[in-house]
C-alpha cells in the first residue's frame, strides 16, 4: 500500500455533534432528500436548501449570516484541508470542493432512501453504515466492543441512558463523562487506523496521508472531547434501534450475525473482522458465483430476483431481506470494479423487481470477478450501471 511511510501523518477531527435531537435521526436523510445532484451549494444554502434552518445569527468573523442548530451539520461532511492537517469532518455525505459543496454518491443515496419510504428501515441501516464505515470515534467504540470489550449502559426505549462503560477483556476500562474523557483520546491513538479506517485510509493515502495517523484537533493537539458523551450516545442510539447489540451478561456485545445482515458484511470487514458465507466457510463472493451460475439462462442472462432469492438462501438471509442484500452487495463489488453489469434489459413485469428497484433491470448479463481469486463470470464490458445508478 503506497500510503504506508516512514513517517506519520496529522489528521484532524471536529467536535463530534451529529444530528440535534438524539433520536431524530431522519435529520440528515431528510436534508439529503432535497439535495440535487451535480449541484454546487454554499455553505449558506445547505443549511438553509437542504437543513431548513433559517439564519439567525452573525458571525463577526466574516459578517456571513448562521443559523441556530447547525453544529451537526459539519459531522455529515467529508474530507478537507486545515494548513497541512488533513481532517475528517465525518460521515463523507457532502463534500467540499474548490468551488463549493456536492452531496456525495452515499448522501444521494440516503436522501433517494428516505424520500422513497420514510416509514421503512432502508434509510436507517445506510446511515448506520455510513457511520460505521466513516465516523472514526463511533468505529473506535465498536471496533473495541469487536475485540471483546463489553458495553455497560441501562438502555430505555432502544437507546443509552446512562453513563456508557467499556470494559476490556483485561478489565481496563473507559468510562464516557461529560466532564473529563481524555483516557479517550489515548485509546483513539492507540488503534488510530482502527478508528480512521480503510475506506478514509485508501481514500486519504491520496491526499499525502502516511501510517501511522497521529490524530489533533483543528487548532489544537488533540481532539475535542466537550459533550462526547452526548454525541456517543447518538450514535449508540441508532446502532441499538436497528438492534446490532445483544444483551450478555451484565452488558451488551456485536451481534455480528445481525450487524451483517443488516449494514452488509463489508462492514465487519472493515474492522478486521473476517466474514464467511456459510458453515462451510465459503466467502460471500463464492456463494454469489453459485447463485449466479444457478439463475443464468442459456443466454447467459439471469433474472434479478431470482438472483436475489438465491443468492439470499445461500448467505441465509430473511426473505424479506434479500433483494436489498443483493442491492448493497452488487453496489460494494460495482464501486470495486469487480462486478460489471454487460446489458440489461425491462424483461416482463412478472420478474418482479429489478436490480436497484429498477424496473429496466429485471434482466442482467453479469461479468463478476470475486475478491480472492480471477475467476470470472460473464462477459467483460463497460460499468455504465453503476454509474447510473
Amino acid at each position: 500500500m503506497n500510503q504506508i511511510k516512514d513517517t506519520s501523518s496529522k489528521v484532524a477531527l471536529p467536535k463530534l455533534f451529529l444530528w440535534n435531537d438524539p433520536t431524530r435521526y431522519q435529520e440528515y436523510p431528510e436534508a439529503l432528500a432535497r439535495a440535487e445532484e451535480g449541484r454546487i451549494y454554499t455553505r449558506q444554502e445547505i443549511e438553509q436548501e437542504l437543513f431548513d434552518i433559517t439564519p439567525t445569527l452573525t458571525f463577526k468573523k466574516d459578517g456571513k449570516p448562521r443559523g441556530r442548530g447547525t453544529d451537526g451539520i459539519v459531522n455529515a461532511m467529508g474530507f478537507e484541508r486545515f494548513g497541512q492537517r488533513l481532517c475528517v469532518n465525518g460521515l463523507d455525505l457532502i463534500r467540499k470542493t474548490d468551488e463549493g459543496f456536492v452531496v456525495s454518491e452515499a448522501g444521494l443515496e440516503l436522501g433517494k432512501s428516505y424520500k422513497n419510504d420514510a416509514d421503512a428501515d432502508g434509510w436507517l441501516h445506510l446511515l448506520a453504515r455510513n457511520l460505521l464505515l466513516r465516523e472514526p470515534r463511533t468505529r473506535l467504540l465498536v471496533g473495541l466492543m469487536l475485540k471483546g470489550w463489553l458495553l455497560q449502559v441501562d438502555v430505555f426505549n432502544k437507546f443509552p441512558k446512562s453513563q456508557m462503560s467499556f470494559i476490556g477483556p483485561d478489565k481496563a476500562r473507559l468510562d464516557i463523562t461529560s466532564k473529563d474523557c481524555q483516557h479517550f483520546n489515548s485509546l483513539l491513538s492507540e488503534y488510530a487506523e482502527l478508528a480512521l479506517g480503510p475506506l478514509w485510509i485508501s481514500e486519504l493515502s491520496e491526499h499525502g496521508l502516511s501510517l501511522p495517523v497521529e490524530w489533533c484537533g483543528i487548532r489544537v493537539d488533540q481532539p475535542s472531547v466537550k459533550d462526547l458523551t452526548a454525541a456517543i450516545k447518538k450514535s449508540f442510539g441508532l446502532l441499538f434501534y436497528i438492534e446490532i447489540f445483544s444483551e450478555e451478561g451484565n452488558g451488551w456485545t456485536v451481534d455480528t450475525e445481525s450487524a451483517g445482515r443488516v449494514l452488509g458484511h463489508d462492514v465487519l470487514e472493515s474492522f478486521g473482522v473476517s466474514v464467511t458465507g456459510d458453515e462451510q466457510g465459503r466467502s460471500m463472493d463464492d456463494l454469489f458465483v453459485e447463485a449466479l451460475q444457478q439463475t443464468k439462462d442459456s443466454e447467459g442472462y439471469t433474472i434479478a430476483s431470482a438472483l436475489a432469492d438465491k443468492f439470499g438462501e445461500l448467505c441465509r438471509t430473511p426473505v424479506e431481506e434479500r433483494e436489498d442484500a443483493l442491492d448493497r452487495f452488487a453496489r460494494k463489488a460495482m464501486y470495486d470494479d469487480r462486478l460489471v453489469i454487460e446489458s440489461y434489459h425491462t424483461g416482463q413485469p412478472r420478474m418482479g423487481r429489478g436490480l436497484f428497484g429498477d424496473s429496466n433491470c429485471r434482466r442482467l448479463k453479469i461479468e463478476f470477478t470475486p475478491s480472492a481469486r480471477g475467476t470470472v463470470i460473464g462477459i467483460k464490458t463497460n460499468n455504465n450501471l453503476a454509474e447510473e445508478q
